[in-house]
């Protein structure tokens, strides 16, 4: 599983292609998140989102 944000979620996809992973399950994120304090991030919902998509990852098998 790979988490990134939006811009680069295209060169993650090619990477994970190159290295004989090209299913790899991404959770993409907006962009800037690495500089945004915590507290916009729980105001964005991000940490909800990442969280959906992760507990649908593995309820998808």
């Amino acid at each position: 599983m790979v988490m990134c944000s939006k811009p680069f979620a295209p060169l993650a996809g090619k990477v994970a292609g190159a290295l004989g992973l090209p299913d790899v399950r991404m959770i993409v994120v907006p962009h800037p998140f690495g500089s945004v304090s915590q507290d916009e991030l729980v105001r964005s919902g991000v940490p909800d989102h990442v969280l959906a998509d992760v507990l649908g990852f593995f309820g998808d098998d």
